[in-house]
């Protein structure tokens, strides 16, 4: 399996099937116990931390602050990986936050309270951290996870414009419609094994998803695009 630079690639598969547990060894928090993971050529365990917190962005599902950090202070730990041990975030630091709360459209937050938001206020707050990193990868576990509909459609919506700015993007799902509306590429896992991966017209076809979800389905093309029904 191979995740191509500047393309999302998203991770598709049942709850259970190996979604997170891929990505952590993307992230060098597990170790392979057969195989290797590599990041540009070098294992990704030959990376130091601090290395790989300037490669790698890191979005989980969930994270609860146990301070009322304002946000802003929240995103200058994102800064972490750039900084000595004894050095305070500079204003160069404070430019960065401000540049990717502009980015996001939640400058509006900058002065909120981390524990006084929103499940979707938090999860795009978690997401302006891990771009503070200024990664050249961001990783996102089920990023739409438990959120309402017009939550869900920002998440889906700020993907889009990563994958329109050329940016490489990992995200898991477990909803193929997610999939088919904002990924280059596809990852299919069912109990710990990839399944297929590639482009989502190729991988994801009614036999696979089956396959992966063990109902009966079928795919529906509206307007150009496929949609899966059940």
């Amino acid at each position: 399996m191979d995740i191509p630079e500047g393309k999302v690639t998203a991770f598709l598969g049942a709850n259970g099937s190996g979604k997170t547990t891929m990505q952590k060894l993307l992230l060098g928090l597990l170790q392979p116990s057969t195989g290797s993971v590599s990041y540009d050529g070098k294992p990704v365990q030959s990376y130091k931390p601090v290395e790989r917190s300037r490669c790698i962005g890191w979005v989980p599902q969930i994270e609860e602050p146990s301070f009322p950090y304002t946000v802003r202070e929240y995103l200058l730990l994102g800064r972490a990986p750039y900084l000595g041990y004894f050095n305070a975030p500079s204003l160069d630091d404070e430019s960065i936050v401000g540049e990717v709360l502009v980015r996001l459209g939640i400058e509006n937050l900058g002065d909120r309270e981390v524990t006084r938001m929103s499940g979707g206020e938090k999860r795009l707050v978690l997401i302006a951290r891990a771009l503070v990193q200024e990664p050249k990868v961001l990783v996102l576990d089920e990023p739409t996870n438990h959120l309402d509909l017009g939550n869900k459609a920002s998440i889906l919506n700020l993907i889009a414009g990563f994958r329109a700015a050329g940016d490489t993007v990992v995200f898991s799902t477990h909803d193929p419609n997610e999939a088919f509306r904002v990924a280059d590429r596809v990852v299919l896992f069912s109990r710990g094994v990839v399944v297929a991966c590639g482009e989502p017209d190729t991988v994801m076809t009614e036999d696979y998803l089956r396959r992966i979800y063990g109902v009966e389905l079928r795919l529906l093309r509206v307007d150009g695009r496929f949609f899966v029904d059940f």
